[in-house]
């Protein structure tokens, strides 16, 4: 909008006449109105670049809104909680009290379910692993995969489907067994055109544990390119 008035003013204004620098004959005030029209013109087209910027954001937001995350993100409140780690030093004590906070949040009124996740989508904080190519497959380097650290109840409070089968239960936050659920891209790039469940796959560094898939979820998108295919993913439970 700033430069719609000095457009106007433009309009009565012969630009050609006032670009004409002219010779050393020319008038302070032919110099002053040449001025004033480079000016209006700069001023011009500085807006038609504010114009075109906004219109390319408004576009990027748009298509934003109908971009398919993967997860609910209508009515979701999220917090960040952090426990002193002096007055907190076990991690069986930290969870315990996040499961506590878990409880008294859905005494609450008008709330469905609540859940807890180590790193938000879309947040600054990230976690990543790779596991080696699983054999039958044509793949030969690990792949990389986004990882989160979430309660049982994460899926339902995100809206997350579950595909195959189960959810993480209590019992698998204290289980010698270390479980993990995978998401639909995790299976296709590992186990095409097979059910992962009960599989069992290590993670690529040096003393790893073996893992057991317990169940395969939908794709939720968590970098910030929501237009880039989802990453393979792996969910472990809090323990």
């Amino acid at each position: 909008m700033s430069g719609v008035a000095p457009a106007l003013h433009a309009s009565a204004v012969n630009l050609m006449d006032s670009l004409n620098l002219g010779g050393p004959s020319a008038s302070p005030g032919g110099r002053q109105s040449r001025i004033q029209g480079i000016l209006i013109v700069s001023e011009v087209a500085l807006s038609f670049v504010l114009l075109v910027g906004a219109g390319l954001l408004l576009r990027s937001f748009l298509k934003l809104q109908v971009v398919d995350l993967g997860f609910n993100r209508n009515k979701v409140l999220t917090m960040q909680v952090l426990l002193p780690q002096y007055q907190y030093p076990d991690q069986t004590d930290r969870i315990a009290t996040y499961r506590q906070l878990l409880e008294k949040i859905k005494r609450l009124f008008d709330v469905r379910s609540s859940a807890l996740v180590a790193a938000l989508p879309f947040g600054d904080f990230k976690m990543g692993t790779e596991i080696p190519a699983q054999p039958g497959t044509a793949n030969s380097e690990p792949v990389s995969c986004s990882m989160q650290i979430v309660s049982p109840e994460y899926f339902e409070t995100m809206g997350i489907p579950l595909l195959s089968g189960r959810v993480f239960m209590e019992q698998d936050m204290q289980s010698s067994q270390r479980v993990a659920i995978v998401n639909e891209a995790l299976t296709h790039r590992e186990w095409p055109g097979q059910n992962p469940v009960g599989k069992e796959f290590v993670e690529d560094y040096p003393g790893a544990p073996m893992v057991r898939v317990v169940g395969v979820v939908g794709n939720a998108k968590a970098d910030s390119d929501s237009f880039a295919p989802p990453r393979p993913g792996l969910y472990y439970p809090c323990s």
